[in-house]
């Protein structure tokens, strides 16, 4: 039987003063409004609220850094939600979820019992699926997708940016704008008591006095915003402000939230500790240059974009004094266009749209009425759709066997797109068993296939290839090259016994293809004689 879900209660960190959290929040109603839309819904924070959990019939911890048990309060105040919609058989999902320090093991096994009875648990990266799985969550239950910020609609601020730095250049030369999104870090370690050192704490609090000391010099060089984006930050930001006479910007609630993206859009550039900051800016196409730990959601996050040697860390106390004391003040142009900035390209858009679409997707699966479980984008994976999708090339009609989640058309922007599978993955998945039965007809003209990492598993590959001529002279295919066979294949071909087959089965092939940092190739091939 299908649980009911017209009745949403988000809960989440909302409502403290804290930008990110916030955004979390009105980024799940997005989510929500998308797999339910005429479900009603309200948001609500800790501790528990026992007449809105008795409103709803599906609940949802809405994202954000919740996962933690070094303050035990926390842990309960999140999961006894959880508890009241298990005991009384409603939904319950989690979607975006940051780990931010599980360190005994009571709650470790709290979080884990808890996660695995939930209907979907989404993780915003995979350092914090990963994490969860090393604790005893089940593999495929702890799925790593993107934080819920991501799913917030940035296009107008986007476009705001763009324009501002049309007119900046059309118009007038002022001195660049600079954003200082800072985090008082004592809060952080003191208050919440999450798993930072002292050492890292030391870290942090020696960037922040190298800033200091060279604020008078950025100030001629920049026009610069401090910027409190919680509400923990606003003693700290109105210190600075009144001593080096910048200009402020407070956020308190979720009403300042246009006003803060706004600003945020109007910067030629932004230095951020706090996550959200970095999000915002990215996602506005601002250069931003983000600090954070080894191993804390900056990172997590950089390292799941291969960006990670962009992030200035707080253990390397000698680059950040080289960054203030040099790069920052050398040339605000040069900053600004050059290597240490952080721009997402295409590559890095598409990576984030495919896991944004991860928490979209399976709570859509979940409100239809199955559990959900494992949607994992392997670090390589990206590396391999770049390939395709330059050789693929934009607007193309294309069949692709072997599809799973269609992550691949995230890369590609086909004008039309085919996806056949073994299980159904997504509603539009076309169901095929290729040991038992041919490729299903597609009717249209269509411009090329591709099948990446599908021969490994089939009983007669040739066979297969040999199909593909009836729907496209194009064809685009992949093989792992590997010592030993992997789980669940039928075929370990080496790269010379992939080439011939292809070859037997008529395809010519006209580009090979190395998958950087991988044992994988991707073959072009056009139609040849048999």
């Amino acid at each position: 039987m299908v649980k009911k879900s017209d009745k949403v209660l988000i809960v989440s960190a909302n409502g403290y003063g804290n930008a990110g959290d916030d955004i979390c929040a009105e980024a799940a109603k997005i989510i929500i409004r998308q797999a339910t839309p005429e479900a009603e819904i309200k948001i609500t924070s800790p501790p528990l609220d026992e007449d809105s959990v008795a409103w709803a019939n599906f609940i949802v911890l809405g994202g954000g850094g919740i996962v933690y048990d070094a303050n035990k309060d926390n842990m309960e105040n999140y999961l006894q939600y959880v508890d009241r919609a298990l005991k009384d058989n409603k939904l319950a999902v989690g979607i975006g979820l940051g780990e931010q320090g599980i360190v005994t093991k009571p709650g470790a096994k709290r979080y884990v019992k808890t996660f695995e009875a939930m209907d979907l648990v989404t993780f915003r990266s995979r350092a914090d699926a990963k994490r969860l799985s090393d604790l005893g969550m089940n593999d495929g239950l702890a799925i790593p997708a993107q934080d819920l910020a991501f799913s917030y609609d940035y296009s107008s601020y986007a476009q705001l940016h763009k324009l501002k730095n049309l007119l900046s250049r059309a118009v007038y030369r002022r001195k660049p704008k600079l954003a200082l999104v800072l985090s008082n870090q004592e809060h952080l370690v003191n208050d919440l008591k999450l798993a930072f050192s002292k050492k890292e704490k030391e870290n942090a609090l020696h960037f922040r006095e190298l800033l200091e000391k060279n604020m008078s010099a950025l100030t001629k060089k920049y026009r610069v915003t401090i910027v409190s984006q919680s509400r923990d930050d606003i003693e700290l930001a109105e210190r600075l402000t009144k001593e080096y006479d910048c200009k402020l910007h407070l956020y308190k609630d979720v009403s300042d939230l246009k006003k803060l993206l706004r600003m945020f859009a109007l910067q030629d550039v932004v230095i951020t500790q706090r996550f959200h900051g970095l999000i915002f800016s990215l996602m506005m196409g601002v250069p931003v240059i983000a600090l954070g730990y080894h191993g804390q959601k900056q990172y997590k996050l950089l390292r799941d974009l291969q960006l990670e040697n962009k992030l200035l860390q707080y253990h390397e106390p000698e680059k950040i004094k080289h960054f203030i004391e040099n790069e920052l003040q050398r040339s605000p142009s040069g900053l600004i266009g050059g290597k240490r900035a952080l721009l997402l390209d295409e590559t890095h858009r598409n990576f984030i749209n495919a896991t944004t679409d991860i928490n979209h997707r399976r709570l859509q699966q979940v409100v239809a009425g199955g559990k959900s479980s494992y949607a994992f984008i392997d670090k390589i994976w990206p590396e391999r759709y770049n390939v395709i999708a330059k050789l693929v090339g934009k607007d193309k009609k294309v069949l692709d066997v072997g599809a799973g989640e269609e992550y691949l058309k995230f890369w590609i922007a086909p004008k039309s797109y085919y996806a056949v599978d073994i299980h159904k993955c997504t509603p539009n998945t076309i169901v095929a068993d290729l040991n038992k039965m041919p490729i299903p007809k597609i009717e249209d003209n269509l411009d090329v296939v591709v099948a990446q990492g599908l021969f490994e598993y089939l009983k007669h590959p040739q066979r297969v290839m040999e199909q593909v001529h009836d729907y496209a002279n194009t064809f685009i295919t992949t093989v792992y090259i590997s010592d030993k066979k992997m789980k669940l294949w039928t075929n370990n071909f080496t790269k010379e016994e992939f080439e011939g087959l292809l070859e037997k089965a008529g395809w010519k092939i006209k580009e090979t293809v190395k998958v950087p940092r991988t044992k994988q190739y991707v073959y072009l091939c056009e139609a040849g004689k048999k």
